[in-house]
């Protein structure tokens, strides 16, 4: 025997009661006017106490049609425990609640079944579960139904589905399910709360505050919430393609939400073709193996959030190493996904996280003091797509690949601040930024990023000609253990800019170009902050505006320039080699040579500022200032040596030394030799009687005498007179007389013997 609890709060109205169509087994208790008996189609049994039971295969409605009555049935009939369906004011009709009590206080074993039951939808109505066992096929919870599960000893099991607010009805609340203890055991029912569409707002929700369910499958609809707070949630077997669909607000703070700790597990936030899905982890462990936020859902755009504030994941990986997941994925085609990393519980991925989104996004944010450990890293991985990383303090850590816009068009960016860090230890090739598509780095503030072995930005073998790689630093530390290549020499432009901060490169920086043009090469770009290589390769170009460039050894190729700036300071521990066709420009900087040479080999040396050190040029070009409306002073504080093959040029615009015509100074030795070439400028046409000391030459003086002079023709009456003495090299305007009737060398003299010599001469622009 067992003991049922009846008790009524809402009825329905009496003329749609008896609009039902009656049959034999179809039972009804109405509640009202002192009625207490079941009732059978059109026949009224009455009794005082309500003692009929229905008998066994039976429908049983339970409605009401005016006030609220408690109604005790007493004791329940063991022999009638099997019905066919239960309904609780779901007749298409009702204004008051009703409410069946189910209490087995000496938990005899008797179990209630029926194989459907429907709560609410045309009032509300309430199943309220104390204790003792409840059985149904199919439950659906309409909109003005409530499920409660309260006692330890109680029991509800589901052998094919349970629906909470399935279906939108904008007059009643919202369809509800509550547990606090107990067991809801459902290893084959699919569990589905809230309904697709609701232009009243939510339609079913679901809380765990305790005790166990036991589902095969839990989906949470556009227009659904689950709260969880203890107890456990089960979905799936242990071994089975066990899945949770969040399409609507999942919330666990506390509990455990258990999906079987296998690769078949996974969490699907999103999917929804039109809202967004929410996902907050405040507390307890989310046991799963793959997350799925923002997934393809195959029929539009969705968008999933996943918002892990506290708590823990859990998964089992192989060789019962423990990792917190075995792989992320945010976004999938025409989709978005967000995880927001705000706990400072540990996160750990045992293969890889993949932030993507065809035509869509994935958003990943590490907040501060958030830890981060995965095996690969992709952001932006597919055709098309769209993939963001935003590190705002936390500590992140990639094992293995670190991949930014791997597919074709694709845009990605890892943008790191505060005191984050990001430790890369990949091998040599597993580090690229702009792989197929646009990637953007972004580091600032005190944030520490350590590569181990290369760093690669627009380069390697998956690069394409649309490629674009750009890192940016502002602030903070980088530190790379081996070889940092920016852009490929075949494919891709790669940029990195400098702006503070400090880089470190254990062995070689290489900047390379596609080609010779402005839009074909690579760039660095040094605006502040220090850099330090073993060795330069630039065969781009290198813009040094600001800050200190410190490398033991700097090769500039063919399509490279260097540019150093007028607070920059460039520091070789051994020398500047400039080879054939490449330029390095000095506008007001320093160049520091500790113990070779600043060598030119068919290179162009142009500018004015230091070089501390010394400086040697075989068939290249050295010329001093950028023009007359751009004139300066080049200083060398060591020796200068200028081979027959070499052209040293000057630019004359004025009188005034420096502002207003070029000036070389060389601290130690000027060994004189190959092509003086003088340009004037403006007009200018200086008169009989002008000077102009183009060089002067310390303690050792000036060797030699320049093999060929290229001087501007001043006209018939004046010519130039150059003048060696022992430090300083001048120009003379001097007067022609019939004595002194001095023809200077004609340019086409100066064409043959650059052409003996086999030097190329570059025009000024």
């Amino acid at each position: 025997m067992a003991k049922w609890f009846l008790k009524v709060s809402l009825v329905l109205a009496i003329g749609l009661l008896f609009g039902v169509s009656s049959y034999a087994d179809d039972y009804y208790w109405s509640g009202g006017g002192g009625d207490t008996d079941w009732h059978n189609g059109s026949n009224w049994f009455h009794s005082g106490f309500l003692t009929g039971v229905p008998p066994n295969g039976s429908d049983i409605h339970i409605v009401g049609t005016r006030d609220a009555y408690q109604v005790a049935y007493n004791y329940w009939d063991a022999s009638a425990w099997n019905y066919n369906s239960l309904g609780m004011n779901a007749l298409g009709a009702g204004i008051f609640a009703v409410t069946l009590t189910v209490d087995y206080p000496f938990h005899s074993g008797n179990t209630l079944y029926f194989k459907d039951v429907t709560i609410g939808g045309a009032g509300e109505a309430t199943l309220r579960l104390r204790n003792g066992e409840f059985r149904a096929d199919t439950a659906d919870i309409n909109m003005g139904g409530y499920a409660q599960m309260l006692g330890s000893l109680s029991g509800f099991t589901c052998l094919n589905s349970m629906t909470i607010g399935g279906q939108e009805i904008s007059t009643l609340s919202e369809a509800r399910y509550y547990q606090s203890t107990g067991t809801f055991w459902g290893p084959n029912a699919d569990v589905t709360v809230g309904a697709e569409s609701s232009s009243s707002g939510n339609t079913g929700s679901l809380r765990l505050d305790g005790g166990r369910m036991y589902v095969h499958s839990l989906e949470v609809k556009p227009y659904g919430s689950v709260l969880q707070t203890n107890g456990i949630m089960q979905i799936g077997m242990a071994s089975g393609l066990n899945t949770l669909i969040d399409r609507g607000l999942f919330t666990l703070d506390g509990g455990t939400l258990d999906l079987g700790l296998n690769l078949s597990s996974q969490e699907l936030i999103g999917g929804s073709p039109t809202d967004y899905a929410y996902f907050y982890h405040n507390g307890g462990d989310n046991r799963t193996s793959v997350l799925f936020i923002g997934p393809n859902a195959g029929f539009g755009a969705s968008y999933g959030i996943y918002e892990y504030n506290g708590g823990k994941f859990t998964y089992s990986g192989p060789s019962g190493t423990d990792y917190n997941l075995h792989a992320m994925y945010l976004g999938g085609d025409y989709s978005g996904g967000e995880f927001r990393h705000k706990a400072s519980e540990p996160l750990i991925t045992y293969t890889h996280i993949i932030a993507l989104g065809r035509r869509s996004f994935g958003r990943y944010t590490l907040y501060d003091s958030a830890y981060l450990k995965d095996y690969n890293l992709y952001i932006g991985y597919r055709d098309g797509a769209h993939g963001f990383f935003t590190n705002e303090g936390g500590t992140h850590i990639v094992t293995g690949r670190f991949v930014l816009a791997d597919g074709n068009d694709s845009r990605s960016s890892y943008e790191i601040t505060g005191d984050g860090s990001l430790e890369l230890q990949g091998g040599l090739n597993d580090v690229r930024i702009g792989s197929g598509g646009e990637a953007y780095f972004n580091q600032r503030d005190n944030s520490q990023v350590t590569v181990s072995s290369n760093l690669n930005i627009s380069h390697g073998s998956g690069v394409t000609s649309s490629t674009i790689g750009r890192y940016s630093l502002y602030g903070g530390t980088l530190s790379v253990g081996n070889n940092l290549y920016i852009g490929e020499s075949d494919r891709a432009r790669g940029f990195f800019y400098q702006y503070g901060g400090e880089v470190s490169v254990d062995n070689g920086l290489y900047l390379y170009s596609l080609g010779d043009t402005f839009f074909s090469r690579s760039s660095y770009s040094l605006q502040g902050g220090v850099l330090s290589a073993d060795y330069e390769s630039i065969d781009g170009y290198f813009y040094h505006k600001a800050g200190t460039n410190n490398a033991t050894k700097i090769d500039i190729f063919a399509n490279g320039m260097y540019e150093l700036g007028t607070t920059a300071y460039l520091n070789s521990r051994s020398k500047i080699t400039v080879w054939n066709g490449a330029n390095f420009k000095m506008k007001g900087g320093t160049a520091h040579i500790t113990s070779y040479w600043l060598e030119n080999h068919w290179g162009n040396i142009t500018g004015y500022g230091t070089i501390e050190g010394s400086l040697f040029n075989d068939y290249g070009n050295l010329e001093i200032g950028f023009g007359g409306s751009d004139t300066g002073e080049l200083y060398i504080t060591d020796t200068l040596r200028l081979l027959d093959s070499s052209t040293l040029l000057f630019d004359i615009a004025g009188y005034a030394q420096v502002s207003q015509y070029d000036y070389l100074y060389v601290g130690r030795l000027a060994s004189l030799g190959g092509t003086l070439k003088v340009s004037l400028w403006g007009g200018f046409d200086p008169v009989v009687g002008s000077v102009f000391d183009l060089i002067y030459a310390g303690t050792w003086g000036i060797h030699g005498t320049f093999s060929t002079l290229d001087l501007p023709d001043l006209g018939p009456d004046k010519y130039w007179e150059p003048v060696y003495d022992s430090h300083k090299f001048s120009l003379y305007v001097k007067e022609r007389t019939p004595n002194n009737n001095v023809v200077p060398e004609p340019v086409s003299a100066v064409l043959f013997s650059i052409g003996i010599l086999g030097m190329a001469f570059r025009k000024r622009t």
